[in-house]
């Protein structure tokens, strides 16, 4: 997983694998790592996702496991740092990939199997090496009451049936991902709405959105604060309208008029249509 998941995927999965053994053991764990996270804020369906991708790798290829054991530290380094760009500090990816890692780790150690504690012990030492400081002993320590309290045996159950089927959980996760684009493609064929193509339409509008976003009018499902780009990408796709770029519209915008009355005409267009609603009733 090398970029983050949209709002719409995240909900696709948890409708997917809500009440799944891994992806409720994955929430329990990862929460309190999370608000550590002050720029990178991996969301849960991201660890549960980043998790069973792991977890695949093992299982696929016998033969691989332990090198993929051996790289994973390094692997999910590459992968966070693509997500979440240069602007996050070194040790918030340091501490989403020990999060996981040892997530993983405990998986693989409920296992019966030879290959899976050879595993556990590459994972061990890669931690150790990866993680100075002692922050994987800290995330473990913490991380395992988690397990405990909901109940190891539920887990180690788990595994042991998911290590047996030929089910992989990322062919899973991609079926739920492509049913969410579909879905959203059906939405843009069948909305209605279209904005105005006249001049100076769709900067206002970005103009108007922008502010909203700003003054707290929109949220997420769970109730967490959406990022501007899941916002805007949504409300571009329920209009027909690409609004992926709208950072660079408004600055550009800001570039090309250094009045702001200019900015400011929508807002009071706004108001006085307010204000010739109220007093025409």
């Amino acid at each position: 997983m090398r970029r983050r998941l949209t709002i719409e995927e995240r909900e696709s999965i948890e409708e997917r694998f809500r009440g799944e053994t891994l992806y409720r053991y994955a929430g329990d764990v990862c929460l309190p790592f999370v608000r550590r996270l002050k720029t990178f804020r991996l969301s849960e369906e991201e660890f549960f996702v980043a998790a069973a991708e792991a977890l695949d790798n093992v299982k696929e290829d016998p033969g691989e496991a332990r090198y993929v054991c051996q790289e994973l530290c390094d692997s999910l380094q590459g992968d966070f740092r693509e997500m979440a760009g240069d602007e996050v500090p070194d040790e918030e990816i340091t501490l989403a990939v020990v999060c996981v890692v040892t997530f993983v780790s405990v998986c693989l150690s409920l296992m019966d199997d030879s290959t899976c504690r050879s595993c556990v012990m590459d994972l061990a030492m890669g931690l150790e090496e990866y993680a100075r400081g002692g922050l994987d002993r800290e995330v473990r320590e913490r991380m395992f009451p988690s397990v405990w309290r909901r109940g190891e045996g539920g887990l180690k159950r788990w595994i042991d049936e998911y290590w047996r089927s030929g089910e992989y959980l990322t062919d899973v996760i991609h079926d739920a991902l492509r049913e969410e684009k579909e879905t959203g493609n059906d939405l843009k064929m069948k909305s209605p709405v279209y904005l105005n193509t006249g001049k100076g339409y769709k900067i206002n509008l970005i103009r108007v959105l922008n502010v909203l976003y700003e003054l707290n009018f929109f949220k997420g499902k769970d109730g967490g604060k959406l990022t501007k780009k899941e916002f805007f990408s949504f409300v571009g796709t329920s209009i027909h309208l690409d609004l992926t770029n709208y950072d660079k519209d408004l600055s550009r915008a800001l570039t090309d008029s250094t009045s702001l009355e200019k900015h400011l005409n929508i807002f009071d267009e706004m108001k006085k249509k307010m204000e010739d609603i109220f007093n025409s009733r």
